[in-house]
């Protein structure tokens, strides 16, 4: 007989999970908690405790996978291994145990021939019925199924837990949180603890079953409400200001919407004006941009750029100076950090103020209420996305890079002869470029020059 000797030290609650004596076990623990280093650890000992098995790897998708994948190989002593297909994704060791990494995005995959044990890593973010083709390939050899994973909402892993409740014989689950991981740096834990939703906090590291109700609690939203407040067509208090434009994929079915922020020296933002309007053809959306612009003198202008919404941005970077930045929203509208979710942290800290006033802006601040209660649930609002842009051109990098700057009354302008080529917007836009960095213009000079244009100078 060999010995194998792994120089691995589980702690506490790892060796809970390791020495678990039921068919299927779920580790369910907070971020960095070493669910995986667990995971690879047990299928190893699994792999090698009887020869002639057959197992699968599994997660929810081939990226995933291949964390589960590395942190086994990682553990895994070369000498036991016979030999390693990449290709079909196949491992064979020298007891005769074959191993198979899969990936639960199509369930039907998952159908095939019986297995002995099966390792699903993050479980919370396969389907259930992922999970029931995986229980049925475990029945005709008596299989187990060991899962690790962070809760991910009340799914059935939450059902999984349950289970563990009523039958301890056949089902076990081993909570942690990851401050419980003793090597878990403590300064993570509290910097996550003030830098995020406290929903997304007590799912992510405390390993606590958030119900899919959303990331907004009315309560949160209703704290929010200022009826001192009411939204307005321009800036009248000074503030620095920030807009988010929403484009509308059709213009009779969705609605496009600017959302102007203001942020005042405690860092609070305002909602000042909702601008919200469908039908628009594409020269009435440039013109609404501008005109929302010329009133509120944004620092800077999120629009989103996803397929061919992006010509609507071109075109604005062509005709104006507007400080305009695409915003391409893809994967990270969901991220807790980045994404919409987000937003929850400035409406549980109360640091975003809705204004209730007037009629008006009860009626607009609601539609944005009702899209804040209905998220994730529902598809994405139009007045949500864009406060989301507006509140990511506050943290875009960029609100020292623009001054805006008043136009003087419109003076004469000496038009070129004839003979002399017209200049483009993008030459003299470069020409004003030059000029205000060498100091050769003022503002004033472009002003004068360029009257129909709105304009802004570097600081």
């Amino acid at each position: 007989m060999v010995k194998i000797t792994i120089p691995y030290s589980p702690h506490h609650y790892q060796a809970l999970f390791h020495g678990c004596p039921v068919r299927h076990r779920a580790l369910i623990a907070g971020v960095r908690g070493g669910k995986t280093v667990a995971g690879a650890n047990e299928a190893i000992r699994l792999s090698l405790s009887k020869p002639r098995q057959f197992g699968w790897i599994i997660a929810p998708t081939y990226p995933m996978l291949t964390v589960a994948r590395d942190e086994l190989f990682k553990w895994l002593p070369k000498e036991v291994v016979k030999s390693h297909n990449k290709t079909e994704k196949r491992l064979t060791l020298i007891n005769g145990t074959t191993i198979e990494f899969k990936s639960a995005d199509d369930p039907d995959s998952l159908r095939g021939r019986g297995l002995n044990f099966a390792w699903i890593d993050e479980g919370a973010y396969i389907s259930e019925n992922a999970w029931r083709v995986i229980y049925t390939r475990l029945a005709d050899r008596q299989g187990r199924a060991f899962i690790t994973t962070t809760p991910k909402g009340k799914n059935w892993i939450f059902d999984f837990f349950k289970k563990a409740e009523k039958f301890p014989d056949e089902y076990a689950a081993i909570f942690f949180k990851s401050v419980d991981n003793p090597y878990f740096p403590p300064e993570e834990i509290d910097k996550a603890k003030a830098e995020l939703p406290s929903l997304y906090f007590n799912q992510e590291y405390c390993a606590d079953f958030i119900d899919e109700l959303g990331w907004f609690r009315y309560e949160w939203l209703a704290q929010c409400f200022d009826e001192s407040l009411c939204l307005q067509d321009r800036d009248t208090r000074g503030l620095k200001t920030f807009q988010g434009v929403d484009l509308a994929l059709s213009a009779d079915g969705d609605y496009f919407v600017i959302v102007t922020l203001g942020i005042d020296e405690g860092e609070n933002r305002i909602i000042l004006d909702i601008f919200r309007k469908k039908g628009l053809s594409p020269k009435a959306l440039r013109e609404a941009i501008i005109e929302r612009a010329k009133a509120f003198k944004p620092r800077l202008i999120f629009v989103e750029n996803n397929a061919f919404q992006d010509s609507i941005r071109q075109d604005l970077v062509e005709m104006t100076s507007l400080p305009i930045k695409g915003f391409t929203t893809g994967k990270q509208k969901a991220d807790p950090t980045f994404g919409v979710p987000s937003l929850s942290i400035l409406f549980e800290n109360k640091k975003i103020k809705i204004p209730r006033g007037d009629k008006r802006s009860i009626e607009l601040t609601d539609v944005l209420v009702d899209e804040l209660l209905r998220y994730p649930s529902a598809h994405t609002g139009d007045v949500l996305m864009a406060l989301w842009f507006a509140n990511e051109a506050v943290r875009g990098k960029g609100r020292s890079l623009f001054l805006w700057v008043e136009p003087e009354p419109v003076q004469t302008i000496e038009m070129p002869p004839a003979s002399q080529p017209a200049k483009t917007i993008k030459q003299l836009h470069e020409e004003e470029r030059i000029g205000l960095k060498s100091g050769k213009l003022r503002q004033s000079d472009l002003i004068s020059g360029f009257p129909d244009r709105i304009l802004y100078g570097f600081y």
